[in-house]
């Protein structure tokens, strides 16, 4: 049955719309299409004989628009074939697409597609797909990586990993094209879309591919709703879907498609195998896992195992177990993806070989099997992951409430015998912190055994601090975990399922609304506390509790202006007390580090015991190892008493805006680095600053003293401040050591953990504005995958952005590079690198005492050097070493450098001549000395 209205003469494209029994979003999904930019546009609904309301829903739709028109099938078909093979028949333009019935076109999605196709004369024309998580409405790019360019194909064998895009929405498609292929959908069978692309794929000789996003795919959980490709479960959805994939195959062998063919096989290792042994970790039915690996066995023995090659080490494990039919193999492997790296199971030895297995009991796969190849880890660079960038996998395994808290147990896989194993247990605790990455509270860890791989463990979580209730609803679970030196910190995970656990009574509304702490398990796997609310009798509606925490929200904004309104009462009362003559405060890049000039300076006078009383400052004092010296949150009561208080003030940065230093007091500025980008009135000159902003600047610099290291310092930095006060020449205290002790610290070393057989490479790129929002992971401007290709098994690559920018790192890159932004003193990653790479950062100034490598790389150096601010000097001229604009010149720079480590000393000499001043190791005994003088004769 048919209905139709007059419909507009030729569209430009049809689209067609399969439904059954989707009444309710049947009408989102047709106003998508008829929103199109393109207006000229036809909607066919094919409806699978539902039984549901949605032929009245589809009747009114097309009496409210002429270019909807709707068909009924006779029967249910079971699939999508048919109802698209229906509309495909009933279309009337000269092209065509798909739209399932629970998703949306993007508004251009027509407009772009279509010029595209009229544009290159194309057969099909692909567009990018983003998948709607409608659980936790995140989104995701379906392959994304297909899509980054706009690329015009005269075969798929062109392009072939576009086998892995094996979804038929997402495209358009000539109809001339599918009549004169006789392409069709198959009818009755499940994965229909991969016979059908494949056919595609094999016949088209004009495909388009296009960055745009066409199409949005609406993912909802199983518990939600059911839909043919979420049917995993069931072991004929895996029949299914192996014979969908033996169909593609025999299509690409017939059409001659060997390169298809090829991405064929990759994509049913790395996509469709990958699925259903997740299915069996999953699952708790042993007969369920039987039969799904009874059904993959076959289909992965039938891949020529050259293909196995190109996994990731525990890829290849899990398909290893797969083959071994151990499905808590397949648990522990999938850890890995799971919780982002997290290595769990264990190493056993068999001859020479190193093989990976689960902890527990285990069987030994035969010797010389494909399955025996696959858990082999003998020459994988996995093995050379360092201690620091492991991600352990600690696992929650009970939690009991207590009075005042909760009682966690654990146990930690150390699969690589970085901590179970050395002369006493290893030490252990757990860290809380907020989503931003603030440490709100340590808690001590009990090791309660160790064996060769796993650490058990016990911590009393109490007193839940009120600050963490102060300063957010939800909290991230680290642990620390040190051994000898090593040092780790991983998340701890939630993989068993537990009864409830709420704990810590919190007090005000949320004690009316019976609301605690949850213990819960995030949609990774993570173990998290959040406030919710304890089910039960007097237990108020949840949305009670969303609104006291609203109210708590609006109270915390509230908080801090009656909190900085207390502060700056308290700092003005210090201020009418007397200065504390023996107080010397200290802070590093606001707060945010126990580093720097400020860390040398606090040394080399606790060193010396000059009875003077040394406190630090941090935003967030629990993250810092400080020793015994005194630490306050910055920004609270006590902090503005000691900034009041306190004689001497030592940073490398600035004082809040809200601090005056009094007369009395003496501030020692000692700042963080020599500029190369121009500073304060130098990058105003062009600008016209008004006097306003002339005296705010200058007004900045109403310091008592200033470290400065070098005469180009003093042309720069201290003149575009107009600061005339007394200058510490000589140096700069936090290069001290590189004078003293310019050796790797072993300590430092032992942390790290790196391999010992590779040169270390320090990237140390500068601050970027457009990265500034540390909430948000930027893109590192070195191609890691191109890097790690070339160097991964001669270098080991330590990254460490700005302290106010981040960036994240693949998984897979961890036995090839670390993320140290973590590391606080950066003199101790100068001492352990061979060479350095930056880019305008002030790091180049003080590592060149090292007399080792600097490799400028600048991809950005014509934008960076010609905005409105400007640098100093011309960095490409006056280059401490080889200057790349592009990465294939710094490959070529560090492989010449791995020949001739010296070749670039002289123009590293010439630029320390010029910009570096003069070390002796002697500037924090100099900055000490002043202080000491000063204390003297104020006395």
């Amino acid at each position: 049955m048919t209905t139709t209205s007059p419909t507009v003469k030729l569209p430009d494209v049809s689209v067609i719309v399969i439904c059954y029994n989707d009444a309710a979003n049947l009408p989102t999904a047709v106003a998508s299409v008829l929103r199109q930019s393109l207006r000229n546009v036809e909607v066919i609904i094919s409806d699978d004989c539902s039984t549901d309301e949605t032929q009245e829903v589809a009747k009114a739709l097309v009496d409210s628009d002429p270019r909807v028109r709707y068909h009924r099938l006779a029967q249910n078909s079971g699939g999508c074939g048919a109802p698209r093979n229906e509309g495909i028949s009933l279309s009337s333009a000269p092209y065509v697409m798909f739209l399932d019935s629970d998703d949306e076109l993007e508004r251009h999605a027509c407009y772009n597609l279509v010029t595209t196709a009229r544009a290159h004369d194309s057969e099909v024309v692909s567009g990018k797909c983003k998948r709607h998580y409608v659980a936790t409405d995140k989104w995701t790019t379906w392959y994304a990586p297909l899509y980054r360019e706009r690329r015009l194909l005269g075969s798929a064998e062109e392009m072939p990993g576009i086998v892995f895009d094996s979804i038929s929405t997402n495209k358009l498609y000539r109809r001339e094209f599918l009549d004169r292929h006789e392409l069709r959908f198959p009818v009755g069978v499940k994965y229909e879309d991969l016979q059908f692309t494949a056919n595609v794929y094999a016949k088209a000789e004009r495909l388009a591919v296009i960055p745009e996003t066409v199409y949005h795919w609406r993912i909802y959980t199983t518990v939600m709703r059911t839909t043919i490709t979420h049917q995993r479960s069931e072991v004929n959805n895996l029949r299914d879907r192996l014979k969908a994939i033996e169909v593609a195959a025999k299509v690409f062998d017939q059409n001659d498609k060997p390169k298809l063919r090829h991405e064929l096989y990759v994509k049913f290792l790395r996509h469709d195998a990958r699925i259903s042994i997740e299915d069996v970790g999953d699952s708790v039915e042993p007969e369920f896992q039987a039969q799904i690996l009874a059904l993959l066995d076959p289909a992965l023995r039938a891949v020529p195992r050259h293909y196995f090659d190109g996994l990731e080490a525990m890829e290849r494990v899990a398909l290893g177990m797969a083959l071994c039919r151990s499905a808590e193999g397949i648990r522990q492997a999938k850890k890995f993806a799971r919780h982002k790296g997290a290595q769990a199971g264990r190493l056993v030895s068999s001859g020479d070989r190193v093989l990976w297995s689960p902890v527990g009991d285990w069987t030994p796969p035969p010797t010389g099997s494909l399955e025996e190849s696959l858990t082999d880890l003998t020459d994988n660079p996995i093995l050379e992951t360092p201690a620091a960038s492991i991600r352990l996998y600690h696992n929650i395994t009970a939690a009991t409430p207590l009075p005042k808290g909760v009682r966690i147990c654990g146990e930690t896989h150390d699969t690589f015998g970085k901590f179970a194993q050395g002369p006493a247990h290893p030490t252990m605790d757990l860290r809380i912190a907020l989503r931003g990455g603030t440490t709100t509270q340590v808690v001590p860890v009990t090791v309660t055994s160790v064996d060769a791989e796993v650490i058990r463990w016990t911590l009393d979580l109490l007193d839940f601090s009120e600050r963490n209730n102060q300063h957010g609803t939800r909290w991230w679970l680290s642990v620390r975990t040190v051994q000898q030196g090593r040092v780790n910190d991983s998340l701890l995970c939630l993989d068993d399922e537990l009864p409830p656990v709420f704990f810590a009574e919190p007090n005000g509304a949320t004690r009316l609304l019976r609301a605690r702490i949850r213990l819960y398990a995030t949609g990774e796997g993570d173990a998290a506390l959040r406030r919710a609310r304890v089910p039960g009798r007097g237990a108020k509606p949840a949305h009670a509790l969303h609104l006291a925490d609203r109210l708590r929200s609006s109270r915390r904004a509230g908080n801090k202006k009656r909190q900085a309104r207390a502060r700056m009462a308290a700092y003005k009362a210090a201020r009418r007390l007397p200065v504390d003559a023996k107080a010397i405060l200290f802070d590093s890049h606001m707060g945010k580090q126990f580093s720097d000039n400020p860390r040398a300076i606090s040394d080399e006078l606790a060193r010396r015991g000059t009875g003077l009383r040394l406190t630090w400052d941090f935003l967030s004092p629990q993250r810092h190892e400080t020793g015994d010296l005194a630490v306050i949150r910055r920004h609270t009561l006590a902090y503005a008493i000691a900034v009041a208080r306190s004689k001497y003030i030592v940073d490398n940065q600035g004082l809040p805006s809200w601090v005056t230093k009094r007369p009395e007091q003496i501030h020692l500025q000692t700042w963080h680095g020599t500029p190369l980008k121009r500073m304060a009135l130098h990058k105003l000159e062009n600008m016209h600053p008004t006097p306003e902003t002339v005296a705010r600047i200058t007004g900045e610099a109403a310091w008592d003293a200033l470290v400065c290291p070098s005469d180009y310092f003093e042309a720069t930095f201290v003149d575009a401040y107009r600061y005339t006060g007394h200058l510490i020449r000589g140096g700069s205290p936090r290069n001290d050591i590189l004078i003293k002790q310019p050796a790797a610290d072993p300590a430092f070393a032992a942390r790290l953990d790196l391999p010992t057989d590779r040169t270390v490479v320090f990237y140390a790129p500068t601050f970027r504005e457009n990265l500034r929002n540390r909430s948000q992971a930027a893109t590192v401007l070195l191609d890691l995958d191109r890097w790690v290709e070339q160097f991964g098994h001669s270098h080991y690559l330590l990254l460490r952005p700005h302290y106010l920018n981040r960036f994240d790192i693949k998984r897979e890159y961890a036995p090839h590079v670390m993320d140290v932004s973590h590391v606080e003193e950066i003199s101790d990653l100068y001492r352990i690198a061979d060479v350095m790479i930056t880019d305008y950062s002030s790091a180049m100034f003080d590592y060149s005492w090292l007399d080792k490598p600097i490799v400028i790389y600048a991809p950005d150096y014509q934008k960076y050097a010609q905005d409105t601010r400007g640098t100093y000097f011309d960095l490409r001229a006056e280059s401490p070493g080889p200057f790349c604009e592009k990465q294939a010149g710094l490959h070529e720079a560090i492989a010449r450098i791995a020949d001739q480590p010296t070749a670039h000393l002289d123009d590293l000499h010439r630029f320390r001549a010029k910009y570096c001043g003069t070390e002796d190791g002697q500037a924090s005994a100099r900055a000490v000395d002043y202080l000491l003088e000063v204390m003297a004769e104020s006395q």
